[in-house]
C-alpha cells in the first residue's frame, strides 16, 4: 500500500488557474510545483525568465470546461494521482488536455489504449472489407460505419500526435482502399489528403496506396514528390474519380460472381428435384388411375409442377411438353 500523502502546512497555493467563461467560469488555486513537475507546458510558462516574482501567476483557459480541468487535475495532484485512470469513457476528453499541457507520458498512455483497444476490431481484417464472399455476410453499412470511425480516429491521431494509433489506422484504411472502393466518398479522400499534408513522414503506406490511382504522367511530372501532388487542388478529385471507377469494377465483378454462384446452386437444386419422381416411383405400386398407371400420373404431375415453377428461369432448361396435363 502506498504511503499516505501529506499536506505541508507551510505551503499555500501560489498559482491561479481560471477555466471557462461567463457564468460557468471557475477559479482554482493550485501549486506551481505540482504543475511544473507534471506538465512541460507549465514548466516552460513558469520558468525563471517568464514569471514575475511579485505577483501570483494567473493562467487562463477561457475556452475550456471547468469540470474537465477538475478531472485533469486529478492526474496532477499528488493526493489523487494514484487513483486517476484513463478509460474508454474519458479518453476523448483527456487527450486534448494532455496534448495542450504537454503531459507526454499520459499522452503516450492514451496512444497505447487507442491503438490496442479502441480501433474497430475488423478494421485490419482483409475479409471484413471484402464486399462479397461466400462466408461474409457483413453489409455495406457496417463497413461504412467502420470506415467513419477509422477516419475520425485518424483525425484525432493527427491532431494530438498519437503516432502508434495513426499507423494502425492507416494500415486499416489502406486495406479498405484495396478491396472496398465502392464505399469511399469524396470527403474520405479529403481527410486522407489532410493526413498526408500534416504527417508526410508517417504516411508512406497510405501514400503508396493512393499513388496507384494517379496517372503516371502526373506522378512523373512532379518527380515523385508526394507533397507537390498532395498540395495540388486536383489531387482529391483525381484520386476519388479513380477510386470510384475501381469500386464500380469491383461491384460488377462481385455481382457476376454472385450470379455464377446462384446459377450453380440452382442447377444443383434442380438436379435433385428432377430425381424426386424416381424416388416416389420406387415406393408407389403400379395401380391404374383412369387407364393410367400411378407412377405415370405422378410423373406427369411432377413435370407440370417443375415447368410452372421454372419456365422463366434462364439458367434451367425445362422441356416445353412438360406443361401438358389436366392436373
Amino acid at each position: 500500500m502506498p504511503p499516505p500523502t501529506k499536506k505541508v502546512r507551510s505551503m499555500v497555493p501560489d498559482i491561479t488557474i481560471v477555466v471557462g467563461s461567463g457564468e460557468r467560469q471557475k477559479t482554482f488555486k493550485c501549486f506551481k510545483s505540482e504543475l511544473v513537475f507534471a506538465s512541460e507546458h507549465f514548466d516552460a510558462m513558469l520558468s525563471e525568465s517568464m514569471r514575475n516574482e511579485k505577483d501570483i501567476p494567473r493562467v487562463e483557459f477561457l475556452e475550456d470546461d471547468p469540470e474537465e480541468w477538475s478531472f485533469v487535475y486529478t492526474f496532477i495532484n499528488p493526493k489523487t494521482i494514484r487513483g486517476a485512470r484513463i478509460t474508454e469513457s474519458n479518453i476523448y476528453k483527456l487527450i486534448p488536455w494532455f496534448h495542450k499541457l504537454q503531459m507526454s507520458h499520459l499522452l503516450n498512455e492514451c496512444d497505447y489504449i487507442f491503438c490496442n483497444f479502441l480501433i474497430p476490431s475488423g478494421g485490419c481484417d482483409h475479409t471484413f472489407w471484402e464486399e462479397v464472399t461466400t462466408s461474409n455476410s457483413i453489409n455495406s453499412d457496417s463497413r461504412r460505419s467502420c470506415l467513419d470511425a477509422l477516419l475520425n480516429i485518424l483525425t484525432l491521431s493527427n491532431k494530438y500526435s498519437l503516432t502508434r494509433t495513426g499507423e494502425k489506422v492507416v494500415s486499416a484504411i489502406s486495406v479498405a482502399l484495396k478491396v472496398a472502393s465502392s464505399i469511399i466518398c469524396f470527403e474520405d479522400i479529403k481527410k486522407l489528403r489532410e493526413y498526408l499534408k500534416i504527417s508526410p513522414h508517417n504516411s508512406e503506406q497510405l501514400w503508396n496506396e493512393l499513388k496507384i490511382y494517379l496517372p503516371d504522367a502526373i506522378v512523373s511530372s512532379t518527380e515523385g514528390s508526394m507533397m507537390k501532388l498532395v498540395e495540388s487542388d486536383l489531387f482529391a478529385h483525381i484520386v476519388f474519380s479513380e477510386v470510384t471507377i475501381r469500386g464500380l469494377e469491383i461491384k460488377r465483378k462481385n455481382e457476376m460472381q454472385l450470379m455464377e454462384q446462384e446459377r450453380e446452386r440452382m442447377k444443383k437444386a434442380m438436379a435433385e428435384v428432377l430425381q424426386f419422381p424416381n424416388l416416389i416411383y420406387q415406393h408407389i405400386p403400379s395401380h391404374k388411375v383412369r387407364g393410367e398407371s400411378m407412377d405415370a400420373k405422378a410423373r406427369s404431375v411432377m413435370k407440370k409442377i417443375i415447368y410452372i415453377s421454372c419456365k422463366d428461369n434462364e439458367w434451367i432448361h425445362v422441356p416445353s411438353n412438360w406443361c401438358r396435363g389436366d392436373d
